[in-house]
């Protein structure tokens, strides 16, 4: 890959060693597969005038499509990154070639709330405002996180991130940073890695060159081998380990720092601001639920607001946080919850702006497991009607034990699992064993006349003879109830 002035991609946060376990990697990331010098861009966009704009930084966890490069038959392409149109220089390319790349959304075993958070933490000292909507207007970064380096040409588990900085030494306006979060699974505190990806990839849009310091987030040292990271403000040597230095390509720092020395800190100062501190509280009110009584299973939803954006609006039960919500729908955040004990509960909803100002709205209620009647063949359990056992199976509500069978003659009906030996079926079924060849089985609740089932007379037993895995005589089975 070759590097050209004025439009630098880096190709950070490499990783050779994924395929063994975390335990025995290197306590550092190989070096990024470029390999090559960093060539200083033009360096605009600093230092900040006092009046400048608060920058906007995307954190985009839903995947999206991608033209990396300009392929021949895009007549009018233009090659610089622009994070509005999803475009990216084609030296974010791994193999030099224009890609149309698909980035999944971030898959399940990461926990996003928490690497919002750190990401959040690690820039909250600069003129940042980071979001989790797209913003309609303006410049913006993005910061992709999901997939596995393959959508743009990369070997799989080769890198971290990379990021498509036009303007490196100053801050791309539009630029595209991706992290790829399939790359971290498994790696030693996952989520503090993913984070600190995120952060380091965002720090080269915003002028940031590699460090040796360990604590520092432009460095290449793992997060599980070092202090907490932050952008420190200390004069360090360019590079991305102690073992691996190189001579710095950004000059443009004020003050002047010492030859061969970077500062992520003082850049960002430089570059994007100090946070204004202010104290202003953000605005909340509780929509619902409202005082009074409520069902196990509910809504939380607030309005909130704050002239410098919602960093987040959590929400507390009895003191304990049970969510939160970082993404409005307009002004309006919402969490559901589900399972709530019967009896007085305290609802708290904080909002929190980016200067740490937060602000709270309470409410008393109390859950009942009182229905107040259910439907036709429905019965109430803990406050919430479900499809009684015997009775036909609900595409809109679940089952009460939890199970629907379903015979080759399609009808079908909510039952539970039962103890073979103990036919501890409620009153009108009887334990079917179903060849699970564990002891267990499904209650057949036929004899109640709610199931329509047909006899199968080679079996003299009430279901047909349908295949259950290897063994199964009895149903197919799909759960219809979640406790």
């Amino acid at each position: 890959m070759t590097f050209v002035p004025h439009r630098i991609v880096l190709s950070c946060l490499a990783l050779g060693l994924l395929a063994v376990p975390a335990a025995a990697q290197s306590a550092f990331r190989s070096e990024h597969s470029c390999g090559t010098k960093q060539v200083p861009g033009t360096g605009t966009g600093g230092p900040v005038a006092t009046a400048a704009a608060t920058r906007t930084i995307f954190l985009n966890k839903n995947g999206g499509t991608y033209q990396i490069g300009c392929p021949a038959n895009m007549p009018g392409c233009n090659d610089a990154t622009n994070s509005a149109t999803g475009h990216a220089d084609i030296d974010t390319s791994g193999d030099g070639r224009p890609h149309t790349a698909v980035i999944a959304p971030l898959a399940a075993g990461f926990n996003w709330a928490s690497i919002v958070t750190c990401v959040r933490a690690a820039y909250q000292p600069y003129d940042i405002f980071i979001t989790e909507s797209r913003p309609t207007s303006g410049n913006y970064i993005e910061a992709v996180v999901g997939g596995t380096g393959t959508e743009i040409g990369f070997a799989a588990n080769e890198l971290f991130g990379i990021a498509a900085a036009d303007n490196f030494c100053g801050v791309t306006e539009r630029g595209i940073a991706f992290s790829f979060s399939e790359t971290h699974r498994g790696v030693a505190q996952q989520d503090k890695e993913l984070c600190a990806t995120i952060a380091h990839e965002v720090g080269h849009l915003l002028s940031l060159e590699h460090e040796i310091l360990a604590a520092d987030e432009m460095s290449y040292v793992l997060v599980a081998q070092s202090p907490p990271k932050s952008f420190v403000n200390q004069n360090v040597t360019c590079g991305t380990t102690p073992q691996q230095t190189n001579e710095c390509s950004c000059r443009n720092s004020t003050p002047a720092l010492p030859s061969g020395q970077t500062n992520s800190a003082a850049r960002l100062l430089q570059f994007v601001g100090r946070r204004i501190t202010e104290t202003v509280p953000p605005t909340i009110a509780l929509l619902t639920p409202s005082a009074g009584t409520v069902r196990r299973s509910f809504t939380i939803s607030a309005t909130a607001s704050d002239a410098s954006g919602i960093a987040e609006v959590a929400f507390k039960m009895d003191g304990a946080t049970i969510g939160a919500d970082t993404t409005p729908d307009g002004q309006t955040y919402t969490f559901d919850v589900t399972g709530a004990t019967e009896g007085p509960h305290t609802i708290i909803a904080t909002a929190s702006d980016p200067s740490g100002n937060v602000a709270n709205a309470t409410v008393m209620i109390d859950v009942t497991f009182d229905c107040g009647g259910c439907p036709d063949g429905q019965t109430c359990f803990e406050g919430e009607c479900f499809v009684a056992n015997g009775e036909a199976c609900s595409d809109t509500v679940e089952c009460v034990g939890g199970e629907c069978a379903t015979t080759t003659s399609g009808s079908s009906f909510c039952t539970q699992n039962c103890d073979l030996a103990a036919n501890d079926c409620p009153s009108g079924g009887s334990c079917q064993d179903i060849g699970r060849g564990d002891g267990t089985g499904l209650c057949d609740f036929s004899d109640t006349g709610g199931c329509g089932c047909q006899s199968t007379p080679s079996s003299g037993s009430p279901f047909a003879v349908i295949g259950l895995g290897a063994l199964g005589l009895g149903f197919i089975v799909s759960r219809r109830r979640k406790r």
